[in-house]
């Protein structure tokens, strides 16, 4: 329609109806058509979220401009009922919230958010490097070195004796009667298709290799609990949602997941897939479900796969990495992070309570933490008015959080990105997730919305630069410091939306389902930070936990730490002009 139609005949909404509803002369009954801006079930499922900080404020704008709630990474701007007219709108919001020109030709030459952050990238960085080479296939690789994050993984393996802490436990609510033939072919297609599935992982003397197998069959485990009154069968439901999430993994023997389908009635079904994290991330379960979504649905009509050859593999993206990092493709951004962390900043000194007996070092505990719904929308609407993001706003407020409690000003928090800005690397199952440090200066004289902004341009020179792995960074700038000194960060936030969309496939239902010691994230208590805010957006609620060291706080101190964090919030809302002397916390959190 495009190519025939000009810009402003084209429609902006299309809603698809089962058939049209008639008056009884055979007219069209207009009044019981639904509304322009019914979209609901249009897309389903299909919405790929934004990955970067730069991602969701593009997002944000083109919300604005288009009045829509969602948009996905890889929709198109003009299918979402852009023009031109809303194009020179959005080239000139971008303009005042990137405070650099973005040309009106990227819109039209890069639609979706995926290809125009790049381009938005270059303009707001220019002193980052040309666009990085392509991750290509590699033919012959046999058994290749970890990745920098799954080194860091293997060794927790190690050192814990393969702890579970180190599982990914998900599952999935399927209505519907299940094709057990089909769901097992589609879950051995996936493996079949994803290199980490079928991965061991070997200490040598060379140190920690993985060996990919070309072929593993896998089994899916049945268990029949529909003959049990819905009292025993619900509790002895959470009992092998428990058991499964908590058994462990040998990494010599793959696979290095399992999956158990619980049958409740004959259309009631609960699916549990359990992956080792060093194989997989958020990010893989939802590639998973996806496939195996798109899988179930073609083998129940006898149909061959829907899905296109992967363009590489995991361990591609590993031999690329290490390949880039051996020729000094990443020097500008490694340069960047030495302007960044070189200098020393000081500890953190949370002070401890007088009755708060000594505790092992690597001991931590976990304090659940929730949000109301009508608190998290004045964030979204003060992000919004403030051109940045509800993330930044949350990290804003930790910031002068620990600057009240510990007195310090220069204030370092880490973050975990899904490490997914090249091409190719969204459709792939394996652990790519990174660790960027955030950096701040926090001094009482600042305002609320001064330090905003410092985090702002913060968190957009982090994610500009957040191809270096970590673990590598960390190496290089340790030949520097002195043992003693403290870690490039001691306290952690995530933020992330973990709202995933019903699935249809084939009349199967797949919905998530959170049960007994299901995580929607992995509950890792990293041992070396001191506290770890783990913040969760799904759809009706915004909830998550505290990690922290016990021999640092007990649980009616985190109880008024999270109590301050949620009252520096508020009142970073209602007052953005407010001082950071005088933000009003608890007496326990002075100095």
């Amino acid at each position: 329609m495009r190519a025939k139609l000009p810009d402003y005949m084209v429609p902006g909404n299309f809603i698809w109806l089962e058939k049209l509803p008639l008056l009884p002369n055979g007219k069209i009954d207009r009044r019981a058509l639904p509304p322009s801006g019914d979209l609901d079930g249009c897309n389903e499922g299909t919405v790929m979220e934004p990955r970067t900080e730069i991602e969701i404020l593009i997002g944000q704008i083109w919300q604005e401009i288009l009045r829509i709630d969602n948009v996905g990474v890889e929709d198109n701007f003009f299918d979402l009922g852009g023009h031109s007219l809303l194009a020179a709108q959005v080239a000139a919001r971008m303009r005042a919230v990137f405070h650099k020109p973005v040309a009106l030709r990227d819109l039209f030459e890069s639609p979706t958010i995926a290809g125009l952050a790049p381009r938005v990238e270059r303009v707001v960085r220019p002193d980052q490097e040309k666009d990085l080479p392509a991750i290509t296939p590699v033919p012959g690789k046999g058994a290749v070195g970890l990745s920098f994050g799954q080194k860091q993984l293997f060794l927790f393996g190690q050192l814990f004796g393969g702890a579970d802490f180190l599982n990914m436990p998900y599952a999935y609510r399927l209505e519907g009667r299940v094709d057990v033939a089909a769901l097992k072919k589609a879950i051995q297609e996936v493996v079949n298709r994803h290199d980490p599935l079928r991965t061991a992982f070997i200490d040598t003397a060379d140190g920690a290799r993985q060996v990919v197998r070309r072929r593993l069959t896998v089994k899916l485990s049945i268990v029949d609990l529909a003959r049990l009154p819905k009292k025993k069968r619900d509790n002895k439901l959470d009992e092998i949602s428990k058991r499964d999430a908590a058994r462990t993994f040998d990494l010599e023997k793959p696979p290095l997941f399992r999956t158990t389908l619980l049958r409740l009635a004959d259309d009631q079904y609960t699916l549990l897939v359990t992956m080792h994290h060093i194989i997989s991330d958020q990010w893989s379960m939802g590639v998973f479900r996806k496939e195996l979504a798109a899988l179930y649905e073609a083998f129940t009509t006898a149909m061959p796969s829907p899905l296109p050859a992967l363009p590489f593999l995991y361990s591609d993206f590993i031999t690329w990495q290490k390949q880039l990092l051996k020729s000094g493709a990443f020097e500008r951004q490694i340069a960047y992070w030495r302007q960044r962390l070189d200098e020393l900043a000081p500890a953190l000194e949370f002070r401890r309570e007088p009755n708060l007996k000594s505790a092992p070092r690597f001991h931590s505990a976990r304090q659940p933490m929730e949000f109301t719904y009508d608190l998290v929308a004045r964030i979204k609407s003060f992000a919004r008015a403030q051109n940045c993001t509800p993330f930044m706003v949350f990290v804003t407020a930790l910031d002068v959080l620990l600057y009240r409690w510990t007195g310090e000003t220069d204030i370092r928090i880490g973050t975990l990105v899904a490490n997914r800005g090249q091409a190719g690397t969204d459709g792939l199952i394996g652990y790519f997730v990174n660790a960027l440090v955030l950096r701040t200066r926090v001094l009482p004289a600042m305002t609320c919305v001064e330090v905003l902004r410092d985090v702002r341009e913060t968190c957009l020179g982090a994610y500009a630069h957040q191809d270096v792995p970590f673990e590598y960074l960390e190496t290089l700038l340790a030949k520097k410091r002195k043992r003693a000194r403290p870690p490039l960060y001691q306290v952690m936030f995530n933020y992330r939306n973990l709202w995933t969309p019903t699935l249809k496939s084939n009349g199967l239902t797949i919905a998530s389902w959170n049960g007994k010691n299901r995580a929607s994230d992995p509950g890792i208590a990293m041992a070396r930070l001191d506290v770890n805010f783990h913040l969760h957006e799904m759809s009706t609620k915004f909830t998550g936990a505290v990690n922290y060291k016990t021999d640092l706080f007990d649980r009616s101190r985190i109880a008024k730490l999270l109590a301050d964090y949620s009252a520096i919030l508020k009142q970073m809302i209602a007052y953005p002009k407010r001082r950071i002397a005088k933000i009003a916390v608890s007496q326990v959190g002075r100095r």
